[in-house]
């Protein structure tokens, strides 16, 4: 697993992430920033830091996929959060 840091992965305009303030209201308050959603263009964080929690601390897949089940939304694309 590379130690690059994963602040500047592309993604397409079909990906759709969490945003900020979604993330820290489904996962808790610790939740300082995690996945941003992402439109056409832009780019994605990928790492959290939640408090307390080393700053590459990930929120699963899994996660991931249940915030987006919740919704009804597509979810983002699991090439980019391995």
């Amino acid at each position: 697993m590379s130690s690059a840091p994963m602040s500047s992965v592309k993604v397409s305009a079909a990906d759709r992430w969490l945003s900020v303030v979604d993330a820290a209201e489904y996962f808790g308050g610790g939740v300082m920033r995690v996945y941003r959603r992402i439109w056409a263009g832009q780019l994605v964080v990928s790492n959290v830091a939640m408090e307390g929690s080393k700053p590459n601390y990930r929120v699963s897949l899994k996660s991931i996929d249940k915030y987006f089940s919740d919704r009804q939304l597509t979810a983002p694309s699991r090439g980019l959060a391995k």
